[in-house]
């Protein structure tokens, strides 16, 4: 299934829960409170499209303080305050993603974006601060991270944002008709909003009518000019030189472009807790997977056993190249930087590559086999020798870039970065070996601590490269 199809699944089934009218069924001071946070999102759209179209981000840690203030008010608000977070399932996300948040932020706004790692900064942020949501409001289709933690990111990015894209304006015209003290108090202040900017249009009006004939009529009595016609100058020249100075063209192009994004924000932190919460969507997964479970058990025989094989083959065949391999680092001082390269590089994503075709067959036997493999003894036996094999070449290649072209000449960007998936690949392996013997949340644990050490590798970054 492709992303536009799983989207478009996924937006029907929304529009086919139950709704209700939230906004009449919260009392005043929450309709009150959603509507002072409806207005801060302008002020805070606007701050981030300021932030993040400079090629520095100063201030996005202060950016991202205030968006999370901003969540736990309006959860807060609704019902859901901090101290319920220890009663969710998704309490360690909850925290997890909120410090990673801030860390990455952090990183952000005092050294940039570094280079060759500042698409995946971008992206890390932003999706750490929209899991902080799903997790802080309970909103996990598993409770917790899962194996469709995907869907819930692609459901809170895409399709709860956009469904409740006008949600900020419906709060903010919304009247509630039970009460006509407090319409009349509305009315009273739209009002008294629209004599102010009326008043501001005019005297914007005025202003420019008594320059033009303050201009005209300096061309029809000298003695008129010879008395105004310095003043006049000065003043608009004074005025001239205010507006070239600021970049109004860049002001209004900001503006304008913060008004979606405040929307699809004010969408995501609100919308995400008016529109109900899926119901069993993990069953129905399953049972949308039962048609495909068809191949029996011989099958997992005949893949693992056929890959296994050529595994074995490879390290019976390659054993003395690995071992002069091994022992690289006592000829150290008799290689040169060429050399070294070509060993480190030679084969390194090929190893990359087998070990995540590993993880593919795992995910293939998931969803085709008619009985999961770890439920049985022999299959689970196979599992297990693929995956002590995908352990192995992920070891492999990390001795290949720590143990050689590191240690001989040092980190580089894209050394740093390959390095922190090729650790991410083999927590995999080893978390995939454990759940296959005790039933531990994989996953949720894989996940994390790949969110975590990219957190953390945006400080290494610093600390070798800049």
């Amino acid at each position: 299934m492709n992303t536009s199809t799983e989207l478009q699944h996924l937006a029907e089934q929304d529009t086919q829960l139950e709704k209700v009218d939230t906004l009449q069924s919260f009392n005043d001071k929450q309709r009150t409170t959603l509507k002072r946070i409806a207005v801060i999102s302008y002020l805070v759209a606007y701050v981030y499209i300021v932030i993040m179209g400079s090629p520095n981000p100063s201030f996005l840690f202060l950016l991202s303080i205030a968006l999370i203030a901003v969540v736990e008010l309006v959860s807060h608000c609704l019902g859901l305050p901090f101290s319920a977070i220890r009663e969710k399932n998704s309490h360690l996300e909850t925290w997890a993603f909120m410090l990673t948040t801030l860390a990455q932020a952090l990183a952000l706004s005092i050294w940039g974006y570094h280079y060759q790692l500042g698409f995946l900064q971008f992206l890390g942020v932003h999706a750490c601060f929209i899991l902080y949501v799903i997790a802080r409001n309970g909103l996990f289709t598993q409770e917790k991270l899962g194996i469709l933690f995907w869907v819930d990111i692609l459901r809170y990015t895409f399709v709860v944002p956009f469904k409740n894209f006008f949600l900020r304006e419906r709060v903010l015209h919304y009247h509630s008709s039970e009460d006509t003290s407090t319409q009349g108090k509305q009315d009273a202040h739209k009002n008294k909003i629209k004599s102010l900017a009326l008043i501001a249009i005019t005297l914007v009006v005025t202003f420019y009518l008594i320059g033009f004939a303050w201009s005209q009529l300096t061309q029809v009595s000298d003695k008129f000019a010879e008395l105004t016609g310095t003043f006049h100058a000065q003043l608009f020249e004074w005025i001239a030189s205010y507006f070239n100075s600021y970049n109004t063209e860049q002001f209004i192009t900001q503006l304008i472009l913060s008004i979606p994004v405040g929307m699809w924000l004010f969408g995501l932190i609100a919308g995400s807790l008016v529109t109900h919460k899926p119901q069993n969507t993990y069953e129905k997964f399953q049972a949308q997977l039962n048609p495909f479970r068809v191949f029996p058990q011989i099958t997992a025989y005949i893949v693992i056993g056929g890959l296994c094989f050529i595994y074995g083959l490879f390290f019976v065949i390659a054993m003395s190249e690995m071992g002069s391999l091994l022992s690289i680092d006592q000829q150290a001082a008799n290689i040169s930087p060429q050399e070294a390269s070509n060993v480190a590089v030679s084969g390194f994503w090929q190893l990359v590559k087998v070990s995540l075709m590993n993880f593919g067959v795992l995910a293939a036997f998931y969803v085709f086999a008619d009985k999961p493999l770890w439920d049985t003894k022999g299959t689970r036996n196979a599992l297990t020798l693929l995956f002590i094999f995908a352990t192995l070449f992920a070891l492999l290649a990390g001795w290949k870039l720590f143990g050689i072209y590191m240690y001989l000449y040092g980190p580089t960007p894209l050394r740093l970065l390959s390095g922190w998936f090729i650790l991410v690949l083999l927590v995999w392996c080893i978390l995939t070996l454990i759940r296959l013997y005790k039933p531990i949340h994989a996953i949720r644990f894989g996940v994390l601590y790949a969110t975590i050490s990219f957190t953390i590798l945006c400080y290494a970054y610093a600390y070798f490269i800049q």
